[in-house]
């Protein structure tokens, strides 16, 4: 894959979005992919971009793995993985756009009864809600890389401190990472090329992940989760824009 200096370019904007992410701000990954995707395919931005996701997520998990919650931990990761799974088995069949925009009404739903009703997230978070959330987060991930959607959904709900949240998505994000690269290896989605941008990249992930961290100390409990809340909002509306034109362009 030849890259010119516009793509170069895009793609260190990025690596530094993703670094942001996995070092604690989740608003910021959403815009990897679309920024990426300005100068090449989608489906090779998603392949050159997820080695970069992985060496972040290494900086992610050293920096919070240990304050994961591990009884969410246990309902989410079964459930992501498979969705994952679902998501593999049905890529050649599923209306794509259909599904970004049902999650992005979902996330926006969500956020206006949160703006409305104003209430505290529950005292003890339900099960069965993680399973729905984790399995609609994994195939959603897969389809479309939008799993941050229902994810935090389930998660802006809980009542988890800022390091509880990072160390839990860290784990989360890591190992639905690692899963994704045999179906897309599988899909062709990977080339000599795409190696070469992804291993330039690489260290401004790492940078970024260092100053997201840096950022996530020094910010409140309430500033942090109204940035929580902000991503989601900002995330469900991305979804349903790429969702309807899509499906417009489509028919």
């Amino acid at each position: 894959m030849p890259v010119d200096y516009q793509t170069l370019g895009l793609a260190v904007l990025a690596a530094a979005t993703i670094g942001l992410s996995k070092g604690g701000l989740p608003i910021a990954s959403m815009f990897a992919v679309p920024i990426l995707a300005i100068a090449i395919h989608p489906v090779t931005a998603a392949a050159t971009l997820l080695p970069v996701l992985l060496a972040s997520d290494l900086v992610s998990l050293l920096a919070y793995a240990r304050h994961a919650e591990r009884p969410l931990l246990a309902v989410l990761m079964p459930a992501m993985l498979a969705g994952i799974a679902f998501g593999w088995l049905s890529a050649a069949w599923m209306p794509v756009p259909m599904i970004m925009l049902v999650i992005g009404l979902i996330g926006i739903g969500y956020c206006a009864k949160s703006l409305l009703l104003r209430r505290p997230p529950a005292a003890a978070p339900g099960t069965k809600g993680g399973v729905f959330w984790g399995i609609l987060s994994g195939f959603s991930s897969f389809i479309s890389h939008s799993g941050g959607a229902p994810y935090q959904v389930f998660m802006s709900s809980r009542p988890i401190d800022k390091l509880s949240y990072a160390g839990t998505s860290a784990i989360v994000f890591a190992s639905m990472n690692v899963v994704k690269l045999l179906p897309y290896w599988s899909l062709g989605a990977f080339d000599v090329g795409n190696w070469q941008l992804s291993l330039l990249l690489v260290p401004v992930g790492f940078i970024f992940t260092l100053i997201g961290i840096a950022l996530l100390k020094v910010a409140s409990e309430d500033a942090f989760r109204k940035v929580l809340d902000l991503a989601l909002l900002a995330i469900s509306l991305k979804l349903v824009w790429d969702g309807l034109t899509k499906y417009i362009s489509a028919v």
